[in-house]
């Protein structure tokens, strides 16, 4: 398939694409040109008007609704796509939280409400020498064992990684687990 510009390319990652995929894509491309979302991107408004039927345009519309730049990995962007289709309450994304020593840290997925912190866990943090940071990897787990000690305080906080992931029902179990509820929000897509 050849496409004529990157605006296709990803037009047609979004009507092709396995879903939870097809929003990590969008993801991305929202953080490469600084979009708070593709919604109003007139370039991806365009090519919508090329599909026939309501639901490719409305799946389309809303993977485009759903994308964003605050996803700080494909892993992230896939959990996110996990919980937006089972109708979980929309978390905020890469939010900061303090106690009386100062910044903890950002957590991947928060719901104030539900005073729960989700955090996808991918090996490269305590693999890749970027991500270390000088450190090993036993350190490495030692000061994330501290953070989620501060972040426990008045709160959940549930740690997934790519096993949970990608067992069927394994993500949505686990949140639910922790007292969040499944379809209270509508799919962005049919």
């Amino acid at each position: 398939m050849r496409f004529q510009t990157a605006d296709h390319a990803l037009f047609e990652v979004l009507r092709l694409a396995k879903d939870g995929w097809a929003l990590a894509c969008a993801d991305a491309v929202c953080a490469r040109i600084e979009e708070r979302s593709l919604r109003r991107w007139n370039p991806l408004l365009a090519l919508l008007d090329r599909l026939e039927g309501k639901a490719p345009r409305a799946r389309v519309e809303g993977l485009a609704r759903s994308a964003t730049p605050l996803s700080g990995s494909v892993g992230e962007s896939l959990s996110r796509f996990v919980m937006l289709d089972a109708g979980f309450p929309v978390p905020m994304l890469q939010h900061a939280h303090h106690d009386r020593d100062g910044l903890i840290g950002y957590s991947d997925f928060w719901w104030p409400r539900y005073r729960l912190i989700g955090e996808f866990d991918g090996v490269a943090k305590y693999s890749d020498p970027g991500m270390l940071g000088g450190r090993s990897a036993a350190q490495a787990i030692g000061a994330e064992k501290r953070r989620d000690n501060r972040l426990l305080v008045g709160n959940k906080v549930a740690h997934w990684d790519w096993k949970v992931l990608h067992r069927p029902g394994g993500l949505r179990g686990l949140l639910m687990s922790m007292g969040l509820p499944a379809g209270v929000e509508a799919r962005p897509w049919p």
